[in-house]
């Protein structure tokens, strides 16, 4: 029988997502010390929303900046923005010179403008204002990301992705066991700090 329900459990596991390379490793997995989780899309729903949008400076543009540029990213967090400015009258414009800038987000010209949108990178100066808004958003377990033009802020976006229903229940239940478990993620240490204290994850890289 106990071949029957391994091959059994180990395809009902496949159809959860969980792959299982064979008996011996379900065997060892009772020596687990340790799990670590991927946040976005395991801990997390895997779908982010713009909750909270700073305008900086008024201008009719603001959207047509946003779409014109995040309908060119591949980016998870590109979809969240794109909702947002369904929600809003908006053209795309012309954008020159696109590029995707690692470690900070996306850069274009536009009528002989730089625009970027990004994280705190994307400010040419963070003024006292701006920092404390966006640590406020940042403990809250929320990313934000600013839009720019020449480096001066016209928006701040915050996005957060929802906590799985299940995920508190599951890190409850391996700690519990006295596994411990730790959070991978590349979001700024306030933010997934935040989502960490909402889970009961000390563990964050």
């Amino acid at each position: 029988a106990t071949p029957v329900a391994i091959m059994v459990g180990t395809g009902v596991g496949a159809e959860n997502g969980l792959i299982i390379k064979n008996a011996e490793i379900l065997e060892e997995a009772r020596l687990l010390r340790t799990v670590v989780f991927d946040k976005t899309g395991t801990l997390t729903e895997g779908h982010p929303r713009v909750t909270d949008t700073v305008v900086f400076e008024e201008r009719d543009d603001l959207y047509s900046l946003l779409f014109s540029m995040e309908n060119r990213s591949e980016h998870p967090l590109a979809a969240a923005i794109l909702d947002l400015c369904e929600q809003h009258a908006h053209d795309d414009l012309p954008m020159e010179e696109f590029t995707a800038v690692p470690g900070m987000g996306l850069s274009a010209i536009y009528r002989g403008k730089t625009y970027r949108i990004g994280n705190e990178k994307a400010l040419a100066d963070e003024n006292d204002s701006v920092k404390n808004q966006a640590e406020s958003l940042a403990a809250e377990g929320k990313t934000v990301l600013y839009l720019t033009e020449d480096g001066r802020p016209l928006a701040m976006l915050a996005l957060r992705d929802e906590i799985k229903e299940t995920s508190k229940a599951a890190v409850a239940d391996l700690t519990s066991r006295g596994i411990q478990v730790i959070m991978l993620t590349g979001d700024k240490r306030e933010t997934a700090e935040a989502i960490g204290r909402e889970l009961g994850i000390s563990g964050i890289r």
